[in-house]
């Protein structure tokens, strides 16, 4: 048997001056389970020539002298840095380790004496080649020893070695600055590792102060196979991370087939994500995003956001624009009259083009003429308010206000229309707002008297566009869309063109569903945002 990469002996005095206690159990446990950390190693005087590949074996020398860790370079070549004793310089090599031994579980330096008989004992410099048959020989030795110590003390996770014993998938531990040697050796070096494993640490602590559980992820393909180790799972939202150092497409599309790979193997069908150092270009977004796979990057802020593709359909690009809105939990309500049908007539008809500071004055005038009966007033209460002020002239002066219905020459005051509005209705038999609410039941069943009262309210004056009869409609509690002039100002800016109000009103209600919010709701925070209101209300965010 020979190896098909070199190997070399690296040499550690004990010293906790080149590797302290807590390091030293860090890498212990990683090691046992299962996982690989990065690190670097004196190399002596930079001979040897020392390729990504190569295996590197730690010598404990001085007390307790023998075999306790080994590792795969990943990276050609060593590197000059400071020595590690403070004076002068030193060569170093990049190592990812893959085992790290307690004292007590060491091959004594006498045992690897007598097994390799070619190999001069002691070794005397760090970076010491091993040569044929003795580097076969250690390896086939190593293996061995590990295999029994993994035996002997019930951890088949030691090393991340294959073993014939039962290993269950599940979460792990999350270890500091974890990586898998498998993506580091195959594709990225020490640095990209190291960059992966501080985005890693960084999303874990955003998430814990998110009140989230950050794991890592150990899954097991088969019997006999090495296991599968994910970057970061966040255990309380279920979500598996694979992160990468590069946004390149080389990355995205390995993170996207490591996922992929993954998702075989984990018990709770988790969702997915990619977790890159900067957005990706565009096509990547949407090849991850075909797959169900997130995409999460890190903001300025210190937080974390996921970088959406862009939508493809008027309704996607709506919805897109609703993120502006903040979190529908925090919206502002709209008022809304579920048993006035007397003031959602009022407030549908004065709300059109006007601040709704004057409206909301109208409304409290009336209200302070009828008092707390105003709640549930319907069209006769109203009519009465009008013939009590002598007409819709003096219900304007007293209750209402002398703007038009319209800008049309000569066009009636709003109260007019108001009036006639209430006539109207009483006329085709709707008094209350459950009077009208079972007449707009009545569209599923063929709608002719949902038509005879649409109709009735539409043949007013100035009213024919249909906008102050669905927005009463909604003041009454029945789901629908005004789209009026803010509403459309938000629902053209959102898609880059002018829409009309029928095709206004269709996309609200479909982003609506597709949010998963009260359509009411959402209209209103159109209207409030597009009108430069805040869309959230402070007291909902205690």
């Amino acid at each position: 048997m020979t190896s098909e990469t070199k190997s070399f002996f690296v040499l550690w005095n004990g010293s906790d001056d080149t590797m302290p206690r807590d390091e030293r159990e860090s890498l212990i446990d990683a090691t046992a389970n299962g996982l690989a950390e990065p690190g670097s190693w004196s190399f002596g005087r930079g001979y040897g020539d020392p390729e990504r590949g190569d295996r590197v074996y730690l010598l404990r020398t001085g007390n307790d002298r023998g075999l306790i860790g080994s590792a795969t370079i990943v990276e050609d070549g060593v590197y000059e840095d400071h020595h590690w004793s403070g004076e002068g310089v030193a060569y170093y090599v990049e190592l990812l380790w893959d085992v790290m031994l307690d004292d007590e579980d060491r091959i004594p330096t006498d045992v690897l004496d007598a097994a390799l008989p070619e190999q001069h004992f002691p070794v005397q410099a760090s970076g010491t080649r091993i040569k044929e048959p003795s580097a076969a020989d250690l390896a086939e030795l190593w293996e061995q020893h590990l295999s029994d110590l993994s035996r002997r003390i019930g951890n088949p996770w030691l090393g991340g070695r294959p073993t014939t014993v039962e290993r269950p998938s599940g979460p792990i531990p999350l270890q500091r600055s974890h990586v898998r040697h498998y993506d580091v050796t195959g594709f990225a070096g020490g640095s990209a590792a190291r960059a992966e494993a501080e985005a890693v640490e960084r999303l874990a602590e955003f998430l814990r102060q998110s009140g989230a559980e950050p794991n890592g992820y150990r899954m097991v393909p088969g019997p006999g196979h090495a296991p599968l180790l994910a970057d970061l799972y966040d255990r309380t939202n279920n979500v598996l991370y694979e992160a990468k150092a590069s946004s390149s497409r080389e990355a995205v599309r390995m993170a996207l087939g490591q996922l992929m790979d993954y998702r075989r193997f984990v018990i709770e069908d988790p969702e997915l994500a990619v977790l890159l150092p900067d957005r990706p270009s565009t096509d990547l977004v949407e090849l991850l995003a075909e797959h169900r796979v997130r995409c999460v990057v890190p903001t300025s802020s210190g937080t974390f956001e996921d970088i959406e593709p862009a939508p493809s359909t008027d309704e996607g690009r709506l919805v897109a624009a609703c993120r502006n809105l903040g979190d529908p939990a925090h919206w502002f309500r709209p008022l809304r009259y579920r048993d006035g049908l007397a003031l959602a007539i009022i407030d549908s008809i004065q709300s059109t083009g006007a601040h709704y500071t004057s409206v909301r004055n109208v409304l409290d005038r009336y209200r302070a003429v009828r008092g707390e009966a105003a709640a549930t007033d319907g069209t006769e209460e109203l009519l009465e308010t009008f013939d009590a002020a002598g007409g819709a002239d003096q219900w304007a002066t007293t209750i209402g206000n002398r703007k038009p219905a319209s800008t049309r020459a000569g066009a009636s005051l709003k109260a007019t229309v108001i009036e006639q509005v209430a006539r109207a209705l009483t006329a085709v038999g709707v008094r209350t707002a459950e009077d009208l609410r079972d007449a707009v039941a009545d569209r599923g069943d063929g709608g002719e008297r949902y038509a005879r009262v649409e109709n009735a309210w539409t043949s007013v004056e100035a009213q024919s566009s249909g906008i102050t009869w669905n927005y009463a409609l909604m003041l009454i509690g029945i789901p629908g869309v005004k789209a009026d002039r803010m509403v459309l100002k938000f629902v053209s800016d959102a898609l880059g063109r002018t829409v009309t109000a029928t095709e206004a009103a269709a996309l609200v209600s479909g982003a609506a569903s597709s949010m998963g919010v009260d359509v009411i709701d959402l209209d209103h925070a159109m209207w409030r945002f597009a009108s430069g209101r805040p869309v959230e209300d402070p007291s909902e965010q205690r």
